[in-house]
């Protein structure tokens, strides 16, 4: 089932959840390439808090304010069930952030 939704009507939850996922799958990526570096699985944990440290969570927070009102748009036309559960690749996460 599509939901055809505004921003306006996305709840604060719903825009609390799509920024955690956004923020969730960019770590996620920092975890590949920081353990392509190091040569082992380093694990969520400790990515995050190199992703962090690196000053890539400021550069996020950042990008995503910037872009925030074209992400929320987004993901309220192609959410299913009206929920932030998407399936977005990072391609398309980083088009939406506009940091690709």
């Amino acid at each position: 089932m599509r939901c055809e939704k505004q921003v306006s009507q996305l709840t604060e939850q719903q825009r609390f959840v799509i920024r955690l996922f956004f923020q969730l799958k960019e770590v996620e990526e920092h975890k590949y390439y920081l353990s392509e570096r190091l040569g082992f699985d380093v694990g969520l944990n400790k990515s995050a808090m190199d992703w962090v440290n690196s000053g890539q969570a400021e550069r996020f927070a950042r990008d995503f304010s910037s872009n925030e009102e074209n992400i929320l748009a987004f993901c309220a036309q192609h959410c299913t069930e009206c929920s932030a559960s998407l399936r977005l690749s990072m391609k398309q996460i980083h088009n939406l952030m506009h940091d690709d």
